[in-house]
């Protein structure tokens, strides 16, 4: 909904800027919109990091998003692409990629028992695409995926089938 409102926006006539590069600020404002849209899914990751008592990797994932950031429009730079678009591309890149990596490491390598698990998760692309458009499923029945954690008597994983 947002994309659409923004190319009703005049912001170039709103923020004061050249407007012979409008079509670039339009662009650099969509792309501003889509991973404003991806980090707030990825952030995701660093209250997982606080809940597990470790601070110091969402300190992490903001030196790694600043440095890939960084050496992108040093790259990009050094290339000879000079465009704002690329400039902002490669701005917000470093960030989303630093917390894609830290996600992957987090449920590929420090914690399998956290990975989230879709099993018995089926639909139809039919059903999803048809003219009611409609997707509807429920969860019938659940249980203990392993072992509950001894000191908190509680599952780490749970299973699900719909």
């Amino acid at each position: 909904i947002w994309l659409l409102l923004n190319s009703i926006f005049d912001w170039v006539g709103i923020l004061g800027l050249d407007s012979n590069r409008s079509s670039e600020f339009q662009t650099l404002f969509h792309i501003i919109i889509v991973t404003f849209c991806i980090q707030f899914t990825a952030q995701l990751i660093n209250t997982i990091y606080y809940a597990l008592q470790k601070p110091a990797m969402v300190g992490l994932a903001f030196l790694l998003g600043s440095a890939f950031s960084l050496l992108m429009i040093l790259a990009l730079s050094m290339a000879g692409i000079n465009g704002l678009f690329w400039m902002g591309l490669s701005f917000v890149a470093g960030t989303i990629l630093s917390l894609l990596l830290l996600t992957a490491k987090l449920f590929l390598i420090d914690r399998h028992d956290l990975m989230p698990v879709f099993t018995g998760f089926v639909f139809s692309w039919r059903q999803i695409f048809s003219p009611s458009g409609s997707f509807d499923f429920s969860v019938s029945d659940c249980k203990c995926a392993d072992q509950p954690l001894p000191e908190f008597g509680r599952c780490s994983r749970i299973q699900c089938s719909l």
